[in-house]
């Protein structure tokens, strides 16, 4: 292969991958379904990339309505979900 491939947009690092350009470092939640598939294969399981903040913003704790409530119990339950399948697929736990 020669020459590299730098992007800052991830679907573009994605797209690479997929069609078999070379090793990409993705964050899970965006690939867990091309994990689960077979479509990408996770390599250097032993070497977990450091973890990153994931936040979600509302106005405030007092009066919360029940609709951000019910999204922000769905994104936790769909982080664990994917941690979980990882750390069964891999022996490994997931970073923190």
């Amino acid at each position: 292969m020669k020459g590299g491939f730098l992007a800052n947009d991830f679907r573009a690092v994605r797209q690479a991958a997929e069609i078999g350009y070379g090793i990409a470092l993705l964050p899970l939640l965006e690939v867990f379904d091309d994990l689960q598939s077979g479509q990408l294969l996770s390599l250097l399981n032993g070497f977990p990339a450091p973890g990153f903040p994931v936040s979600l913003v509302y106005p405030s704790r007092h009066h919360l309505a029940p609709r951000t409530r019910v999204v922000m119990e769905f994104v936790l339950a769909q982080m664990q979900e994917v941690r979980s399948s990882l750390d069964l697929r891999t022996g490994h736990a997931a970073p923190a």
